[in-house]
């Protein structure tokens, strides 16, 4: 895919739940970038307590549940349907809008790699794909976070108990796995990967960001939507 010379100017933030798309999408957007908060569109069609909570996430997680509660894959593909349908929406609107004088961030929720290839691909040929890089050092502590603030997340088939297996310890063993797989779809899926040395660095600017996603830094390959 040809990244064309608009493209800086419409960026999807893509990776896991804590790694700074929200963050980051909130300091672009006071550059006069339009921000669209996908988590809140999710949250919005799913319930107005839940879109009205301070902590949009946590209110969320509460929503959803663990794996292995009653009724967690009920309300997980209920979530998934709510996301797929956000997303649709998101695509629609770039995609009747001129690309040239829309400066758009979209802050997607961790979950987007599993909306759909068609989806996808509409996206990435809309925008400029952004993954947040999250090496492994960084992935080890995510645990410990979860644990202490359980956001909504789709395990996609990840979580398994293996018989009688307590379930902190299927938790412990699963999610670090889960982790590890999306981040490879993250980048399978990117244009460009932000290190995380740059996305959490202390000194890096706005500035220093958006010149980092210069299109001719990104990449000659086209991104593999699976």
């Amino acid at each position: 895919m040809k990244i064309e010379p608009h493209a800086s100017r419409r960026i999807t933030l893509i990776g896991m739940a804590g790694t700074g798309k929200s963050t980051w999408a909130g300091r672009l957007a006071t550059r006069g970038t339009e921000r669209v908060d996908c988590d809140r569109l999710i949250a919005e069609g799913l319930s107005m307590q839940v879109a009205e909570a301070f902590d949009l996430i946590e209110a969320l997680g509460r929503w959803m549940g663990l794996p292995w509660e009653e009724g967690y894959d009920e309300r997980a593909g209920v979530y998934q349907a709510m996301e797929r349908d956000v997303m649709t929406r998101v695509v629609e609107r770039l995609e009747n809008q001129d690309p040239d004088r829309a400066r758009v961030i979209i802050d997607t929720a961790g979950s987007v790699i599993y909306t759909g290839r068609d989806i996808l691909e509409r996206l990435a040929s809309q925008t400029l794909m952004v993954h947040l890089e999250t090496p492994v050092e960084v992935r080890e502590r995510m645990l410990e976070d979860f644990i202490r603030r359980p956001g909504p997340v789709i395990w996609n088939g990840m979580f398994e108990r293996d018989g009688d297996e307590p379930v902190h310890r299927a938790l412990a063993r699963c999610y670090p796995r889960l982790l590890a797989q999306r981040e490879e779809r993250y980048r399978g899926i990117a244009h460009i990967t932000v290190p995380h040395t740059i996305h959490r660095g202390r000194g890096t600017r706005a500035e220093d960001f958006i010149s980092f996603l210069a299109p001719e830094a990104a990449p000659g390959s086209d991104p593999q939507v699976g």
